[in-house]
């Protein structure tokens, strides 16, 4: 008996050695059961930080997003319910990502522009972050110096965090509390890890980096291929050789980021195509865009893993040489995703190479109530029990150590396996009926008025023409207070005013901007626009 204490003992250290860090989307409220996903459905013992997306910016400070966010004096808020979790794991962090896709770069330019808004910033989220009760902030700027963001906002942002952390620890100097954290979310892409972050400033005042490695490739292109390769493969030509984890996280370290500061971004979800040629069904295969959406995600071209794993049985499955990762095909219907044993690769990749730990996007996608018959969140499960399997944990470097310049390490030989076809029932695939792009999700009847759904965090490049800002001298913006109109020569884009400047954006795939609700929306919804999208 003690000597299995004393082996639980040392797994749960080997896993605690490991940062686990699990994004909650709030907008996963509106799914319909069983997709609906609120704060007492998250398995505190899973991970050791949990970040809630998003808050926005009102100016220079923090705002609530969703119209129940706050607790009011009739009602508990999501962030009080978020919070509540630490009575199940009181060792697990609990912060606040600020940001995301759908906010795009025009607020935090205005914040990170001077050294009196940055000032107000920081003072603002140290009240907003122990009013609620918050352990930290995570930044999800997407992107500095990058859509319409200028160029100098890549020095502005080293500059915000800089403030940021300053007040951080002199309030906890005043307060006796903990110091709150602070994170950031960075982007995979090539160009972005280039033109957006200084990370040898960056990672002076960062706790840790939450690397999104996911969208690299979806129905933003025109042929299939993998949201998350681990690795490149032999197909892979041009840019292509770029878009995995594997030569991302060490472009990090080539960047001087320390491994222990990196957490290793991994989607519970996967990124769908509609075949052009059902025969024509590989890797590159040309496609006519994004899948079929998923019944409870609602988004073409994403489907959540408890979808995923519904299409399994009815599926040809493959594995793509080199890249370590699984694709399905099931008709005209191409799906990339992760399951247990690529995800067990990449926790392998993370050991071997000693890095800090896991980042996860996002817990709602798991299957979180176990219908996929593999227990509930099998993925997060198998992430966990890897992580605590007999390989030895990453050597921890203290916070804000200095840049490290380890050589990449070479993993495994690529393997190609392909799993038989299994001829059970295909999955019902019912009309959508929430969207997981930023579209407007109405509240409950009797409750507050609706508001605007965030998008998820994403390393999805921009999916139409490139984003520009223009001045008003185009008269784009004269006249209107700041917020988001259409662009009137087409319904796929918008125009964002703000502080002076016209930021011109795209909405996702298949949507379509919608002025009632001043947010991209199903074409259905948007019947001037429908024609936009077939």
């Amino acid at each position: 008996m003690l000597r299995l204490v004393c082996l639980l003992a040392v797994a749960a250290v080997v896993t605690n050695a490991y940062r686990r860090v699990c994004y909650h989307s709030n907008w996963s409220q509106y799914r319909t059961i069983p997709g609906k996903f609120l704060p007492e459905s998250i398995d505190a013992s899973l991970c050791t930080h949990v970040i809630y997306a998003f808050a926005t910016l009102n100016g220079n400070h923090l705002k609530a997003f969703e119209w129940n966010d706050e607790s009011t004096a009739w009602s508990k808020g999501m962030y009080e319910r978020f919070n509540a979790m630490k009575t199940q794991n009181p060792s697990v962090k609990t912060m606040l990502a600020v940001g995301g896709w759908n906010m795009g770069s025009a607020p935090f330019t205005r914040i990170a522009a001077s050294d009196a808004s940055r000032q107000d910033f920081a003072t603002d989220a140290v009240k907003f972050l122990r009013t609620h009760n918050f352990d930290g902030l995570d930044f999800d700027w997407e992107y500095p110096a990058n859509r319409g963001s200028p160029p100098q906002d890549k020095q502005n942002f080293v500059a915000l965090v800089k403030k940021t952390r300053e007040t951080f620890d002199a309030e906890a100097q005043t307060s006796g509390k903990p110091r709150l954290l602070l994170s950031a979310a960075t982007g995979a892409g090539k160009d972005k890890i280039a033109s957006a972050y200084d990370f040898p400033q960056l990672i002076k005042y960062l706790d840790m980096i939450n690397m999104m490695s996911y969208d690299l490739h979806g129905s933003f292109e025109d042929k299939t291929g993998h949201n998350s390769p681990l690795k490149a493969g032999p197909m892979d030509v041009g840019d292509d050789i770029y878009l995995n984890v594997e030569w991302a996280a060490h472009e990090y370290v080539r960047r001087g980021v320390p491994k222990s500061m990196l957490n290793i971004g991994m989607p519970l979800y996967g990124r769908s195509f509609t075949l052009k040629d059902r025969n024509n069904n590989g890797l590159n295969a040309p496609v006519r865009g994004g899948g079929n959406a998923g019944r409870y995600t609602g988004e073409k071209g994403f489907l959540a893993y408890y979808e995923i794993c519904k299409m399994i049985p009815s599926s040809t499955k493959h594995i793509i040489q080199g890249e370590e990762v699984p694709y399905i095909v099931q008709g005209d219907q191409w799906v990339g995703y992760d399951d247990k044993e690529s995800l067990r690769k990449k926790v392998d990749f993370v050991k071997q190479e000693q890095f800090g730990g896991v980042m996860v996007w996002d817990l709602a996608l798991d299957d979180f109530t176990g219908s996929c018959g593999e227990g509930k969140y099998p993925l997060l499960t198998e992430i966990n029990r890897e992580l605590r399997s007999g390989s030895p944990a990453p050597v921890t470097n203290p916070t804000n150590a200095p840049a490290t310049t380890q050589a990449p390490v070479n993993t495994q030989p690529p393997v190609v396996t392909q799993a038989p076809v299994v001829t059970q029932a295909p999955v019902n695939t019912q009309p959508p009926v929430v969207t997981q792009a930023p579209v407007v999700t109405q509240a409950p009847v009797n409750t507050q008025p609706p508001v605007v759904t965030q998008a998820p965090a994403t390393n999805a490049p921009v999916t139409s023409a490139p984003v520009t800002s223009v001045t008003n001298s185009n008269n784009i913006c004269l006249g209107k207070t700041d917020g988001y109109f259409l662009d009137p020569q087409d319904c796929g884009f918008f125009f964002q005013c703000a502080f002076g400047l016209a930021f011109h954006e795209p909405c996702p795939p298949s949507l379509s901007f919608n002025e009632k609700i001043r947010a991209c929306d199903y074409p259905t919804n948007v019947p001037a626009c429908a024609h936009y999208h077939g």
